[in-house]
């Protein structure tokens, strides 16, 4: 009986791709062969042609399979390392068992990476034929890897088919191709006798990447600005860092210099900007702060353009306030601290806090001219404001631009925040607008004043 020789040929996929196998390494398989056909016992009838196979169990690790089917019950299989030593067999096997139906899916069994399987079809069992290794063959990638935009791919020996799969799924079977776009190929060549090689290996073209500097182009705290560069082969900063990103901790020009899996380099730049030692700092309009009254506070932002700042925000004892502007109208009725958060467009974030404690009034009584019902500032009711005890308020009347009362308390204290104005009219929210208010107050020594003034209703 004769077997079915499947030769091995091993690819290494770099700018060309050289096959190691030889006549003299597998000589072994020539006396495997012989020593087969001179067997009379191998089987005593052939149903399907022996045939050798190769697997790697692992990274280096290769292995070999003769299998023949010899009956529709019995089969024989062995197992041998690449020096030809046998280090396992299935003897008449049963049907269906893993012997017998031993394929390159099922040799995933001894391993996770199967490099090549040859495979001779088409043959019968009473004219299986001899088949010589393969000389070595190169799989030649010609070009500039760096500079040209397409690679000219080819095989050092003839075959009758050839079958290139590109990166994009497109097939073709011309001896030789152009790869015209980066990524994994296959070729998969077949012989006069039917046997096929399939190897694998990457093509990078020169023009196909662009770098570009990822990250933040300022500095703004002692955290540095951290820059990136995902997706290439190696890294050379000009800090030194040989890593996918880095941090920069001084201003300037910062520099990398890639390489993509062909080695080829090339160069991106971007210039660094501290902007630690700027500021954002809070000001108000008064040289005394009194309980009650209005405070206009303002950012200074003299170190910023003008389109730089991204967003605002305030907060009165951690609670924020609506004001998104450079600008806040609020009053204190006790220590309270005022807080800004600016964050510009580099992403860098600023903040100010600033802590008022308001003096007790020491006038004869303040209303305020402006007031918020919605604000949470404090700012929220009219009422008369002033020093505890010395002035009783008869009554307090509001009226509208038409003359018409929408508010009138009698007989209060000064600093009833309770039982102020709160903006309504009835049951419902008073327009806004400016108002008029009429007071008759009585001092502490028996005299009475009326008094008028007008406060502005906003929302």
């Amino acid at each position: 009986m004769r077997i079915l020789l499947l030769h091995i040929i091993f690819l290494c996929c770099a700018q060309v791709g050289v096959g190691q196998s030889s006549s003299s390494e597998y000589g072994w398989i020539r006396t495997l062969v012989d020593s087969l056909e001179n067997e009379s016992d191998l089987c005593s009838s052939c149903e399907t042609p022996p045939e050798l196979k190769t697997y790697f169990t692992g990274p280096g690790t290769r292995r070999f399979r003769l299998f023949a089917k010899c009956s529709v019950t019995s089969s024989f299989t062995k197992f041998y390392d690449d020096k030809g030593f046998v280090v396992g067999n299935c003897d008449q096997d049963e049907v269906g068992s893993s012997c017998n139906s031993f394929n390159e899916t099922t040799a995933f069994t001894f391993g996770t990476n199967i490099s090549r399987v040859w495979a001779c079809e088409g043959f019968d069992c009473e004219n299986i034929g001899r088949f010589e290794l393969y000389d070595p063959y190169e799989v030649i990638i010609a070009g500039d890897p760096c500079g040209s935009p397409i690679r000219k791919m080819s095989v050092s020996e003839e075959f009758e088919e050839y079958e290139w799969i590109f990166p994009n799924d497109q097939i073709r079977n011309e001896s030789e191709v152009i790869a015209d776009v980066s990524g994994q190929y296959s070729l998969v060549v077949t012989n006069g006798n039917g046997c096929r090689d399939t190897s694998s290996f990457q093509v990078d073209l020169g023009t196909t990447f662009v770098p570009k500097i990822f990250g933040s182009d300022v500095i703004c705290d002692d955290r540095g600005a951290r820059l990136s560069m995902p997706g290439y082969a190696s890294y050379e900063w000009s800090n030194g860092s040989k890593e996918e990103s880095t941090i920069i901790y001084k201003a300037g020009v910062v520099s990398v210099t890639v390489f993509n899996r062909a080695g080829c380099p090339d160069v991106a730049q971007l210039e660094i900007r501290d902007l630690r030692d700027r500021t954002v700092a809070l000001k108000h309009n008064l040289e005394e702060i009194y309980k009650g009254q209005v405070i206009d506070l303002s950012l200074d932002l003299s170190n910023f353009e003008a389109n730089e700042i991204v967003s605002i925000e305030w907060f009165i004892n951690s609670k924020k306030e609506k004001s998104t502007s450079a600008n806040l109208t609020t009053s204190l009725r006790e220590m309270s601290d005022i807080e800004v958060v600016v964050e510009t467009q580099s992403e860098c974030v600023y903040a100010d806090v600033l802590t008022i404690d308001p003096l007790p009034f020491n006038k004869t009584f303040y209303a305020p001219n402006v007031f918020n019902p919605n604000s949470i500032s404090g700012n929220d009711r009219f009422y008369l404001q002033g020093l505890e005890g010395t002035i009783k308020i008869r009554k307090l009347s509001v009226f509208n631009r038409f003359g018409m009362p929408v508010y009138e308390e009698k007989r209060m204290e000064l600093n009833e925040y309770d039982r102020g104005w709160k903006g309504w009219n009835g049951h419902s929210n008073a327009p806004e607008g400016a108002y008029v208010y009429l007071a008759e107050l009585v001092y502490a020594n028996g005299t009475t004043e009326h008094v008028s003034g007008s406060v502005l209703l906003v929302y």
